[in-house]
């Protein structure tokens, strides 16, 4: 962890979203911008813990890793109105004005996979590529995670451990440190269909996921459209899909290489950065 420890900043640092929710980033390594987007629950240090930071800095890439609002350092608003796709696509533009990005490739888990697509649809100029692991633009009925914080984050704790025994006990503590009331406003709402509107981009998009995921189907529906590659990891699940690092850092890797990964643009940025 030498070389990551070197690279990564010694104070993250929080922006001020266009709603006034306080956002949490950091940053790692140089080269073309990549944006992380971690899953429901988890904060941008799951990136670190799986490898995928240590790796891809490797590569020559700059992480801009973001607390999703609700989770981790940033914010975390208990009123479903604040997680509205508009509201978390303004979240990752306001870091990219921060950061003087005029362009960045996008990955993300889960729910930080739909996160991406709602910032491709909302600022598609502002988004060069887009990775997306368990995420699809159809529509979903999320009831049943609902259903799995009724009791609290135990229910979604147990449900995680048995999709993958082996996450680390970091990420067992993250799951605990989450406010349930902010967790539940994020998934109040169920999933609409912006498939239509996500096809008229054409951006090029690398779609992952586990063949055991229960979204497999709707993402191999996705992969139909022609910009769009898929790799469907063998005998994981939506949780696994994402500790499976060995295999998708070299799919990411190509796939990034042969897209225009964003560049460093200076620009005026509306959004105001707070010191912690």
């Amino acid at each position: 962890m030498s070389h990551l420890n070197n690279l990564i900043s010694e104070q993250g640092r929080v922006v001020r979203s266009d709603d006034g929710t306080l956002i949490f980033y950091d940053t790692i390594g140089t080269g073309a911008p990549l944006i992380l987007l971690h899953g429901l629950s988890e904060t941008h240090e799951a990136w670190i813990d799986a490898g995928y930071a240590e790796q891809v800095t490797r590569l020559g890439f700059e992480l801009i890793l973001i607390d999703c609002r609700g989770h981790g350092q940033s914010d975390r608003p208990i009123e479903a109105r604040a997680y509205s796709g508009h509201a978390i696509a303004a979240d990752i533009r306001c870091v990219m004005d921060t950061l003087g990005l005029q362009r960045a490739a996008i990955m993300g888990h889960s729910l930080g996979g739909m996160a991406a697509l709602a910032t491709a649809l909302h600022y598609p100029d502002r988004v060069s590529a887009l990775v997306l692991n368990g995420a699809h633009p159809f529509a979903e009925n999320l009831q049943p995670l609902r259903e799995l914080f009724r009791s609290g984050l135990e229910g979604w704790l147990a449900f995680v451990e048995a999709q993958a025994p082996s996450i680390p006990l970091t990420s067992r503590k993250r799951i605990q440190d989450n406010h349930v009331e902010a967790l539940k406003a994020c998934i109040a709402s169920d999933r609409k269909d912006v498939s239509k509107l996500f096809a008229r981009l054409e951006l090029p998009t690398l779609a992952i996921c586990g063949e055991q995921d229960p979204r497999r189907e709707a993402i191999r529906k996705l992969a139909h459209l022609p910009q769009v590659q898929s790799l469907v990891l063998p005998g994981q699940n939506h949780m696994t899909a994402f500790l499976s690092v060995e295999e998708i850092i070299p799919a990411i890797t190509q796939f990034l290489q042969t897209t225009a990964a964003g560049s460093t643009i200076t620009i005026n940025s509306p959004c105001k950065e707070n010191s912690q």
